[in-house]
């Protein structure tokens, strides 16, 4: 690559500036050399663009360039230019990895929110239909299920979710089972989960099961189907789970 190869004396600056610390001269002066097609300055630039020298930092760019810079060497006189482009290609993939989990991270959490945000809605809805002062306490479980048989879900979870929040377990159940079903509320596995995770800390053998089954990760899925296993008082359930204990490979005797 010749001294007098367009875009060579703005190069030669830029690395004069570079070894000034002047980073933002220097950037000018590489974009100035990359522009007219210069291998050395589309590399340098790229460089900068990497490393956020005299430029904001951005990686897309600066894989650009390196392109550039690999595709104008054809001496093959800058020996990291293939180099830089394998690594920017390779840190832009892990970038688009994190964005990806950060979205879905976000989006998830919006999606708790709103869903936390209509349950609220029913349950305050649910106490000013039916306000406590006005209708006995033993009443309001049988409303719940009344409502329940009669396909009103939305009014039969709003009840519910009131002994729920109260901490009671069979209740707590009931809405796990009824967010699993889309029943009263769009169905929701992560609110399924929340409440029957609930339940099943309250010793509900049916919730500890079902826990399990909304469990994608393998550890807590095997620690609620060792809790409905150790359950005697209901044989249905504790059946499911010593054979789905079975089908993994655990041993029974071991819990």
């Amino acid at each position: 690559m010749g001294l007098f190869t367009k875009g060579a004396s703005e190069y030669r600056k830029g690395l004069k500036a570079e070894e000034a610390k002047d980073f933002t001269t220097a950037f000018r002066l590489y974009e100035e050399s990359a522009e007219k097609g210069y291998a050395w300055g589309c590399y340098k630039l790229a460089v900068c663009y990497s490393e956020g020298l005299g430029v904001e930092q951005n990686y897309r760019t600066a894989l650009s360039w390196a392109k550039d810079a690999d595709k104008f060497d054809t001496d093959g006189d800058i020996e990291d230019a293939f180099g830089l482009v394998c690594r920017l290609e390779k840190k832009i993939r892990e970038l688009e990895r994190a964005e990806k989990v950060a979205a879905k991270k976000a989006a998830d959490e919006e999606r708790r929110l709103e869903e936390q945000k209509n349950e609220e809605e029913l349950i305050r809805k649910s106490e000013e239909e039916f306000p406590y002062e006005k209708y006995p306490a033993d009443e309001f479980s049988n409303m719940a299920f009344e409502f329940y048989k009669a396909r009103e879900y939305e009014k039969a979870l709003g009840i519910f979710l009131r002994y729920a929040v109260a901490g009671v377990a069979q209740a707590q159940y009931i809405c796990g089972m009824m967010y699993q079903g889309g029943e009263g509320a769009a169905a929701s596995k992560e609110r399924a989960l929340f409440w029957m995770e609930k339940a099943a800390e309250q010793d509900i053998p049916d919730a500890q099961y079902e826990c399990a089954m909304l469990q994608t990760d393998l550890k807590p899925h095997i620690h609620w189907l060792t809790k409905a296993y150790k359950q005697t008082e209901n044989a249905e359930v504790r059946e499911k789970a010593e054979a789905r204990l079975k089908r993994l490979g655990i041993p029974l005797d071991s819990i």
